[in-house]
């Protein structure tokens, strides 16, 4: 899966051979030239089990945690583990503007998390979507 930003691309791949991974990789804009590639935390998770979005520079990884990376450097911005993850559905939602991250877990019926995309904080809980 690539995504793009106004000044980078991203791609999320699953790695072959003996044991495989997950992993992101940072392009420039014209998806021409790697900037950074890092591994994606999944144990106990199954491919496809990531949801990823990316908007203004910052791309955010849904596994284990939640996790927010600067898309020209691939560095960690914040991370946020306390988010709970329905492994059995397939139906996780994650999305990013410039200033929230929505976030939630099994699809509708279950309630939406918003989140400041600057440091990850909770801001707030939707329970009757």
């Amino acid at each position: 899966m690539m995504l793009s930003d106004s000044d980078a691309t991203a791609l999320f791949g699953v790695s072959t051979g003996d044991a495989a991974r997950m992993f992101l990789a940072g392009l420039n804009r014209e998806g021409t030239a790697l900037r950074w590639q890092r591994e994606i935390a999944t144990v106990g998770w199954r491919h496809g089990d990531t949801s990823i979005d990316m908007a203004h520079g910052v791309l955010v990884s849904w596994t284990r945690a939640l996790v927010a990376i600067d898309t020209k450097s691939g560095s960690t911005l914040w991370e946020a583990a306390d988010i709970p993850r329905d492994e059995h559905s397939k139906w996780n939602e994650l999305a990013i503007t410039k200033t929230r991250v929505y976030v939630r877990q099994g699809g509708g019926g279950h309630p939406l998390q918003v989140r400041n995309a600057g440091n990850g904080n909770l801001i707030g809980v939707v329970e009757d979507l």
